[in-house]
């Protein structure tokens, strides 16, 4: 759209270039990575207008540093030329079929005491049965202290907290809430309402996750909640509930929880020859480090697979299914995943080592999809393998 004029959120869309409106931020997390730490890279929000339409938004890097002290959840702003573009398919905050798009002509003007004409939350609730669970509401029934974990997919340890809702009719799922979530949770005063009261909450912004076959949530940068707040649906809920339940407790029981990743040993660090020494059958949960240079690639030159999608082992085509190598295993499903053999030397030894899927992403720097959309033949060495190699010698 062009000039001034504001717009409702219900009419924003993407057969224009540019966008203004006046909304609330209702919510606002910045995006650091894998961890709570490390440097912005992308801030996100969720905002309402006064009709209370809602609809997610990125900044990226650039602006996000510049608006760090400019934006604040529950004030008011006038955003002026941004852009629109359809909702990601795979990520959505709040249910809409387009997001605000941010770029380094946006700006953003602070409107002082005009939040009371704003609601103040938005969410999409779901039963606890529905996958995906973005937005859910219950009685909270339990709380843990803070458990600290490492998992492999971290580069170091996280505080977590988890806490145990319950549904009028006595299902219950835990959510486990990461790093500065799991602090920001006030605890001691839920557990002291519910020596008196219930406790209902409603979470949003948060994601399924399973463990042994448990369905549960995990609340990070983009969790929030409400607790006994007066949206309608928290005081039906509260009204559908018998007398004399019991408090909060302070553990979760038994294998309803979900229980956070084990913690796991430092990596240490090894020569090609000390690691090539170790029993693979008793190290297989340990994590190591070895400094090498990449000497050459496999001989073979395949550079991906087809990967059962139950075991991860090699599956093959079978008419119009797939057969997993292992006979043992019934999967007739399989994706393409990443192998790149190299031999690397720490400058005494070589050895040969093999990265599978995500290592190997991170190895070459692109999705597999990317190069096998190039139509390389499964046995010829991509042009970007071959770059590595040149780069690490």
């Amino acid at each position: 759209m062009s000039g001034q004029r504001m717009s409702l959120l219900s009419q924003i869309n993407d057969r224009e270039m540019f966008w203004n409106a006046k909304v609330l931020v209702s919510r606002m997390w910045h995006y650091r990575g894998g961890t709570d730490e490390g440097a912005i890279m992308h801030t996100d929000i969720v905002v309402l207008d006064k009709e209370g339409t809602h609809m997610y938004g990125r900044i990226p890097t650039e602006p996000a540093i510049s608006l760090q002290d400019v934006l604040q959840e529950g004030s008011v702003y006038i955003m002026k030329r941004f852009m629109c573009k359809p909702s990601k398919p795979t990520y959505r905050v709040v249910d809409s079929p387009f997001m605000m798009q941010f770029t380094r002509f946006t700006t953003v003007d602070p409107v002082v005491d005009d939040e009371e004409d704003f609601p103040y939350c938005t969410y999409s609730l779901m039963s606890f049965s529905d996958i995906p669970i973005p937005d859910v509401i219950g009685r909270i029934i339990a709380v843990t202290d803070i458990v600290v974990v490492h998992s492999q997919h971290q580069a170091g340890p996280s505080d977590t907290r988890t806490v145990v809702l319950q549904d009028q009719i006595g299902n219950e799922i835990s959510l486990v809430l990461w790093g500065a979530r799991a602090h920001e949770f006030e605890v001691e005063e839920v557990r002291a309402a519910s020596e008196s009261t219930v406790v209902i909450a409603i979470f949003v912004g948060t994601l399924p996750k399973a463990y042994r076959g448990i369905k549960g949530l995990s609340g990070s940068s983009a969790c929030r909640w409400y607790i006994d707040e007066d949206p309608p649906e928290m005081n039906a809920f509260r009204a559908s509930l018998a007398e004399g339940l019991p408090a909060v407790t302070a553990h979760i029981p038994g294998e309803q929880a979900i229980v956070p990743a084990p913690v796991h040993e430092p990596p240490v660090e090894l020569t090609v020859q000390e690691l090539l020494a170790l029993d693979p059958f008793d190290n297989l949960k340990k994590q190591f480090i070895v400094k090498v240079t990449i000497t050459g690639l496999g001989s073979d030159n395949r550079w991906w697979f087809l990967s059962c999608r139950k075991c991860h082992k090699t599956a093959y085509t079978s008419g119009w299914q797939y057969r997993c190598s292992d006979y043992d295993c019934s999967s007739i499903i399989a994706d393409p995943s990443y192998y790149v053999c190299t031999f690397e030397s720490d400058g005494a030894n070589e050895a040969e080592f093999m990265f599978f899927d995500r290592a190997a992403k991170q190895v070459v720097g692109k999705p597999l999809m990317t190069l096998i959309h190039c139509k390389y033949p499964v046995h010829h060495l991509p042009l970007e393998h071959r770059l590595l190699l040149r780069a690490q010698t």
